[in-house]
């Protein structure tokens, strides 16, 4: 009864059961924005960019708000605090560029080789 196909499959079970009962939880956020109380600060759309080499990552965001530079700030939790040379204004162009390589599109092939292939060597 041991080795019984039942047994197994409910120690199985049990065994994933618990893998997702004590798993830790994945969380992330990406930060929020602060104005002053009466600051009117507008954000239709924001951008990020993230990019790995070995243990170096580089964080390139685009936000599109609208209002006083100087009563605009952006509050980005990470896990170490940066050097002042570490962080830069960069060309927007750069986020515009790669937003124009990941953005959807709709192709329509026209291309039938098989149906031709076919049609090739069919002789009666």
């Amino acid at each position: 009864m041991k080795n019984s196909p039942w047994m197994r499959c409910f120690i199985g079970g049990v065994a994933v059961l618990l893998i997702f009962l004590y798993a830790s939880t994945a969380l992330a956020f990406c930060g929020f924005f602060v104005a002053k109380a009466d600051g009117k600060l507008y954000n239709s759309s924001s951008r990020v960019i993230i990019s790995r080499s070995g243990d170096r990552s580089i964080f390139t965001m685009a936000n599109d708000y609208q209002g006083e530079v100087r009563d605009f700030a952006r509050i980005v939790p990470i896990p170490v605090i940066p050097k002042r040379e570490q962080v830069r204004i960069g060309d927007p162009e750069v986020v515009n560029r790669l937003d124009g390589f990941t953005a959807p599109r709709l192709v329509q092939y026209l291309d039938r080789p098989c149906r031709e292939e076919v049609l090739q060597y069919e002789v009666w």
